[in-house]
């Protein structure tokens, strides 16, 4: 009878144990990177113009049933579900353990690019070509930015809509001579 007791004491254990193991994710993994946008000077020995870059990103969003997915394109592509919420049908929140891959939010100081939503395609859309924008300007040694701007495009497709948003800007390098 005691070894029966103990021996079921140990998988109620194990168990426990094991459940508490278990891998859940309850916080989305995100990667940022900010840039500054400076002001155009007419001191044009402050800073050298290297080039123009360009970045851009395609979200997508669709809708099934009481979910929104809503996914990028690229080799950073993400996948964000957002359920629809019990009390409110016009609000979404944001599923973790349903949702894929590293959101990735660029911001561009000084530049208005509005609140970044994880239930918002046009948002996730504007942060992540902000995000290639950056990778772009560090690779190529840039300090910083000058005039960003960016233009989107909406496209309908079946049960949703895709967001293109093009993200353009002067790589700057300041000198530091003067």
């Amino acid at each position: 009878m005691k070894k029966t007791m103990y021996s079921l004491m140990a998988v109620i254990l194990c168990s426990m144990i094991l459940a508490s193991c278990a891998s859940s994710r309850n916080f989305a993994p995100i990667t940022k990177a900010t840039l500054p946008a400076v002001e155009r000077s007419d001191r044009t020995d402050e800073y050298q113009i290297l080039n123009t870059v360009e970045a851009e990103a395609v979200v997508s969003i669709t809708q099934n049933g009481k979910k929104r997915l809503i996914k990028s394109e690229g080799p950073d592509a993400f996948l964000n579900v957002c359920i629809q919420d019990k009390n409110d049908p016009n609000k979404y929140n944001y599923s973790v353990g349903d949702s894929k891959g590293t959101l990735r939010f660029g911001i561009i100081e000084n530049f208005n690019m509005g609140e970044a939503d994880k239930c918002d395609a046009e948002s996730m859309a504007r942060y992540l070509a902000a995000y290639r924008l950056i990778n772009e300007a560090k690779t190529a040694g840039a300090d910083g930015i000058l005039a960003p701007s960016f233009r989107g495009d909406t496209e309908e497709i079946k049960d949703g809509v895709v967001y293109k948003i093009k993200l353009s800007a002067k790589l700057i390098k300041l000198n530091t001579a003067n």
